[in-house]
């Protein structure tokens, strides 16, 4: 590998890569795996999961082991039956194994997910010889989320592998380590079900300072103070991964112009400044489509990372919820010592402030209005929506996941138009009021007036003509009697004029009752909307409060983690003592059972003896012994007892609560041993003492003889 390509970002790194870089996560994920427990890496996309993973392969396969990988993209998609299919396929290839698939047919009638669990236990258990510990890598495993099925069985079968293991001793050597971009409960919702729970999950960090001789090594030569300069990329990447290898490429490339640019010079003329154009290969815009790809969470994103955004480098209090998970996911924050912070300066720079209300804006229809009535503190009501515009955000609302804000926005535009409907209608009704009684008064009016002005000109004829003719006069009459009648209607009209009238004010009045209502149904949404903000109020306090008692909890359970690991101290040593004392009692029963043995020979021996010195004594006696024999069976008499006090044990054994015997003064007492044991030596000792005074007993009777 020459200089100029040294480095390598995007895709995992081959074995034997200069520029791999090991870290904690390295050795806990070849630990645990070599322990047989199932393993877990679920980290954003370009931290290094895939080079994790083929590494940690080559140190297992060193050491014997049995490898697989599987990579779920590889596999595809299809339906249930092919997607099993497909995955006992690529197994079976990575232990060897040819003839599965007339297995597979043989068992066609069991379930898929029956029949790879059986494909296990039945041809890879079988295939791979006993002794020889298996481990699975299955990689990209957030795949499954776009099957079209459930793939819970699945999980469950890697759950059940574990299992297994308390009845089949086989499973014993079998594990799995899954990675991939997800949190558990989005690959499986049962948690009876789900192998996460039974699993050790490995955290995958960025890059440390100690860590990156590897990468350092590749700027010497090019530039000065290597150290310090990987020290100023570590800043602006935080360790990422593709970004630190990324930014140490472009720092080498730098250095062969005549004038090379500073560290964060390269960074923002080469990373941060038009950044969707030159996101080669695409990192940034990973992190962006995985913010903005569901608009049901788009929103909460938004306000989650705008929030932590904003605090700068002192973040905001982790609570473990999914949408901080979902946020974690993306690789744009991360947690540290209980804190969510935004990643990285580079991820700060290019997710401003700007870019978040950019996209708020292509998400809201209606975030001009939503920001300046925020940036009022919520009492600009111009700012609210009305009409069209209300009813258009109402329905793009509908399968979103709004925030608080969003929805105290909405609730107060809602409220606004109810108001202003109700005093419109106000207005408009006390309007056609007046119209009406109006209009009614001034055509009963007219009427009347023009019936009376016909009824006074006919009886002003009628009187005039009588003078000329009765008959006239008669008729005349009679046209004034019908133009009275006439203004006796008119003025009827009149009266039912003026009733509709009052119909009308009456309409009126229920008009205002059902206002009033109306009125008092937003005065009751109000109280509400009030009770709601002391709810919430009272929740952030709750959760505050919650919050301190996980911290004091996490306290006091690190204090009982450092009394646990004191009293795990204290066993271990207590252990080692008890081995220690074990040792000590098995040796001290291997002596007492030689001491037995010895204790037994030593009774033959001095019985026999004792039996010899009777015979002398016996021989002496009687005068059939020479002298000189005499002397010579004493002389061996003396050797042979010599000899058996020599084979004696020189120690006692005894126990605290046993009396010693007189003969045992001055010996060494050290253990407890059966009384019985006791006995048989205190025995052994007064029959050598009984040997020894016939000896003497001997002697003197020589004596006696000699003076005879």
């Amino acid at each position: 590998m020459t200089t100029d390509n040294y480095y390598q970002f995007g895709g995992n790194l081959p074995l034997g890569n200069p520029t791999y870089v090991k870290r904690k996560a390295d050795d806990e994920l070849y630990s645990n795996l070599k322990a047989g427990k199932f393993c877990y890496v679920l980290k954003s996309r370009q931290m290094g999961k895939s080079s994790l993973w083929v590494h940690t392969k080559q140190r297992l396969e060193r050491e014997e082991f049995s490898c697989a990988a599987i990579d779920l993209t590889q596999i595809g998609r299809g339906d249930l039956e092919d997607w099993y299919y497909s995955f006992a396929n690529r197994l079976a290839k990575e232990f060897s194994i040819s003839n599965w698939k007339s297995w597979w047919g043989e068992h066609e009638r069991l379930s898929p997910v029956a029949r790879l669990n059986q494909l296990i236990e039945e041809v890879i258990l079988a295939s791979v010889p006993q002794g020889v510990k298996i481990v699975v890598f299955v990689d990209e495993i957030d795949f499954v989320r776009r099957l079209d099925f459930s793939t819970d069985d699945f999980f469950a079968l890697i759950r059940s592998c574990y299992n297994y293991r308390s009845t089949n001793p086989d499973y014993n050597r079998l594990t799995f380590c899954l990675l991939g971009v997800a949190t558990p409960p989005d690959l499986i919702q049962d948690k009876q079900l789900t192998p996460f729970n039974i699993g050790k999950a490995i955290e995958l960090k960025g890059f440390e300072p100690h860590e990156v001789k590897p990468l350092t090594r590749g700027l010497e030569g090019k530039v000065d103070n290597p150290s310090v300069v990987m020290a100023e990329i570590l800043r602006w990447t935080g360790g990422q991964p593709f970004l630190t290898q990324k930014l140490c490429q472009f720092v080498v490339e730098e250095a062969k112009s005549e004038n090379p640019r500073s560290v964060e010079q390269v960074v923002r003329a080469r990373v941060i400044e038009n950044w969707e154009d030159q996101d080669e290969p695409e990192h940034l815009r990973t992190i962006r489509d995985r913010i903005l790809r569901d608009e049901r969470l788009a929103g909460n994103l938004l306000e989650l990372y705008q929030q932590i955004q904003q605090q700068g480098e002192e973040g905001i209090v982790a609570k473990n919820s999914p949408l901080e998970s979902e946020l974690q996911l993306s690789g744009l924050v991360v947690k540290q010592q209980g804190k969510l912070k935004v990643y990285n300066p580079i991820y700060k720079e290019v997710f401003n402030q700007n870019w978040i209300n950019e996209q708020f804006k292509n998400l809201r229809p209606y975030f001009e209005n939503f920001r300046a009535w925020v940036a009022s503190g919520k009492q600009d009501e111009s700012r609210l929506l009305r009409g069209q515009s209300l009813q258009e955000a109402l329905i793009w609302t509908q399968d979103k996941g709004l925030s608080f804000e969003d929805r105290e926005f909405l609730d107060a535009s809602q409220r606004k138009e109810t108001e202003e409907e109700i005093a419109a209608k106000n207005k408009e009704a006390e309007l056609e009021r007046e119209r009406k009684a109006k209009e009614v008064a001034e055509k009963a009016n007219r009427q009347a007036q023009r019936r009376i002005r016909i009824g006074s000109i006919v009886l002003i004829v009628a009187l005039l003509g009588a003078g000329i003719s009765t008959v006239w006069g008669s008729i005349k009459f009679q046209e004034a009697l019908k133009a009275q009648n006439e203004a006796e209607v008119a003025r009827k009209q009149k009266e039912e004029a003026t009733k509709e009238k009052e119909k009308a004010e009456n309409k009126l009045k229920e008009i205002e009752i059902k206002v009033a209502k109306a009125e008092k149904n937003v005065e009751a949404a109000n109280q509400k909307t009030e009770q709601a903000k002391k709810t919430e109020a009272e929740a952030k306090k709750q959760a505050e409060e919650a919050e301190k008692k996980e911290q004091l909890a996490k306290e006091h359970a690190e204090q009982a983690l450092k009394k646990l690991n004191i009293a795990n101290e204290q066993i271990k040593t207590l252990e080692l003592e008890k081995e220690k004392k074990v040792t000590e009692l098995k040796k001290t029963r291997r002596e007492l059972q030689e001491t037995t043995k010895q204790v037994e020979e030593t009774k033959v021996d001095l019985a026999q003896l004792k039996v010899e010195l009777t015979q002398i004594e016996d021989k002496i006696s009687t005068g059939t012994i020479e002298h000189q024999d005499i002397e010579k069976a004493i002389a061996s008499l003396e050797r042979r007892r010599r000899e058996l006090e020599d084979n004696t044990p020189s120690r006692g054994i005894a126990s605290p609560n046993f009396s010693l015997p007189p003969q045992w003064k001055g010996w060494t007492c050290y253990t407890v041993i059966p009384p019985s044991s006791l006995f048989e030596l205190g025995q052994l000792v007064e029959m050598r003492c009984s040997a020894q005074d016939l000896i003497i007993n001997l002697r003197g009777k020589v004596q006696s003889r000699r003076s005879l």
